[in-house]
């Protein structure tokens, strides 16, 4: 087995950090670090756990935009009428994609 000297660094959040934005911040950072180094020395991530939160955060996106259109649907189909569809869906768009979406992408950011 070939052996090959390394240094890991493993960098970790603090509480309530975005940790999709540290990522990214690091991400731009490295090639100023690499930049500084030997030309031996060769940077490479060994893992990156991002690629999961980010699907997690669109996934919440995918499922609250059907909600809000499931939610409109059903209203037209018992009120029957377009005009008093439209004040629901604006209040249940605002409140839902406002509120409860900064919530729940502030949670799966954080984990």
């Amino acid at each position: 087995m070939n052996r090959v000297p390394a240094v890991i660094v493993n960098i970790q959040r603090q509480p309530g950090a975005n940790i999709i934005a540290v990522v990214d911040r690091i991400k731009l950072l490295l090639p100023q670090l690499t930049a500084s180094l030997p030309s031996s020395v060769q940077v490479s991530y060994l893992t990156d756990r991002t690629n999961t939160i980010r699907a997690s955060v669109s996934d919440v996106q995918f499922e609250l935009m059907l909600t809000v259109a499931l939610v409109v649907m059903v209203i037209f189909v018992f009120l029957r009428n377009v005009a008093a569809t439209v004040i629901p869906r604006r209040r249940c768009s605002s409140l839902m994609v406002g509120h409860v979406w900064r919530d729940v992408s502030a949670r799966l950011q954080l984990e």
